[in-house]
């Protein structure tokens, strides 16, 4: 029977999905996937960020400013323009960054911080399903539908893909599979820290619900079939600040430790019985034990640094950083950056720098846990975010605002009810 109270209810439930929807776009439309390399061009992404940001509005209808987000803003964005005059850097990276701070900006004055992570970690948890099964899907039957899929070739590393829409299945060109789940995004590394952060929202701000356990165990799965080395070690940090901090939670820590025996059964037994498994997890002790990849992550830190030190206070600018520093200190390790970190020093300067070092940072310390599981959190995510380049990551910027006006939350306040 229609009622006007069920109308309000499933509005409402319109407008919920609606909004996981949203943030689903912005997390596949991030400049580290796939979708934005080749199928979007920069003035595309800039038009979809624009219409979420309408839409949002729209629903909102007022709109008040959170002065100390404002001021924020507009602090990284005077940097970076300021930025350009004092080095002479091109302006179009910097008005692209400076685009997407404040449009970042204005999406945090749309929806709440906990409304946010609601349908961040709903649109991860549809990712996380869709790429599973599409990408297994059609791993076990690559032959038929390699006929059917679209394709293209990564053109920096000459690897071709299957495009499945929301997961890029890569199919190596001389036979044989690789059995990395990559999702939407340009590397697992990628991947990997998008579901390090749903696992943190997950465990530490949201209350438990039914199906909370299952919606962890499909973040891990899909961790683990990333394959990334330091994803996978992050997320190992993650469920360890979880189990030992001293919270009144005993059962549900069970489940927990119930779930990481599982997995760790799964994969002693896939490693015992399957050679191509073995193969994979031998590559990742090879990684930890100081191969290419690891070498690449080192090689970039140390590289940015020392550009940072050379120029500590204005920095380089982003071309001059890429080209100039990238030529002089970067070469001498590794062909490609992946850090984010001292990357923003090196590239800003100091002040920027040192913003949004210190902000995100403070986004893990703001967590209700135990200092020593915070310190576990800050040391994973440190990698994480440090595993690949993400200086111009939205979802970032989103934290990093939402986190400047959230103070240091109180014991038994970290959490809202999530709804299944």
């Amino acid at each position: 029977m229609y009622t006007l109270e069920n109308n309000k209810l499933t509005l409402s439930a319109r407008k919920y999905w609606l909004n996981v929807i949203l943030v689903l776009i912005l997390i596949v439309i991030e400049p580290q996937t796939y979708i934005s390399y080749y199928k979007l061009s920069h003035f595309q992404v800039i038009i979809i960020e624009l219409i979420i940001v309408g839409i949002l509005f729209f629903q909102k209808k007022k709109l008040k400013f959170n002065n100390i987000q404002l001021i924020m803003a507009l602090g990284f964005m005077t940097i970076l323009l300021s930025n350009k005059l004092l080095t002479e850097d091109s302006l179009a990276f910097s008005m692209l960054l400076a685009f997407v701070i404040f449009t970042m900006f204005l999406f945090t004055q749309m929806i709440s911080y906990d409304e946010f992570i609601s349908y961040y970690t709903k649109a991860m948890m549809m990712l996380c399903l869709y790429s599973l099964i599409s990408t297994y899907t059609i791993i076990t039957f690559v032959d038929f539908f390699n006929g059917i899929l679209p394709s293209f070739t990564h053109e920096m590393l000459s690897m071709r893909f299957l495009d499945a829409g929301l997961s890029f299945i890569y199919v190596p060109q001389y036979g044989g599979m690789q059995y990395r789940n990559y999702s939407v995004f340009s590397e697992p590394g990628v991947f990997q820290f998008y579901i390090n952060i749903a696992l943190i929202f997950e465990l530490w701000f949201i209350k438990d619900y039914k199906h909370k356990t299952l919606r962890i165990t499909i973040l891990i799965i899909t961790l683990i079939t990333t394959f990334s080395t330091a994803g996978i070690l992050v997320g190992f940090l993650i469920i360890l600040a979880f189990v030992i901090q001293k919270k009144e939670r005993k059962v549900y820590k069970g489940n927990i430790r119930w779930v990481v025996l599982v997995l760790s059964l799964i994969s002693v037994g896939c490693y015992i019985w399957f050679p191509k498994f073995t193969f994979i997890i031998d590559g990742l002790f090879v990684k930890l034990s100081g191969g290419a990849s690891l070498n690449s992550r080192a090689g970039s830190f140390s590289a940015y640094l020392w550009a940072w030190f050379e120029k500590p206070i204005v920095g380089w600018g982003y071309e001059a950083g890429v080209w100039e520093g990238g030529a002089k200190y970067l070469s001498q390790y590794t062909a490609h950056n992946t850090n984010t970190i001292f990357t923003n020093f090196a590239f800003y300067g100091l002040f920027y720098g040192g913003m949004y070092f210190i902000l995100f940072s403070k986004f893990i310390f703001n967590i209700n846990a135990p200092i020593y599981s915070r310190i576990l959190l800050f040391l994973g995510m440190m990698i994480s975010i440090n595993n690949e380049r993400f200086i111009d990551n939205g979802i970032i910027f989103i934290i990093i605002f939402y986190t400047i006006s959230r103070p240091r939350i109180k014991e038994g306040k970290n959490e809202f009810q999530e709804n299944d």
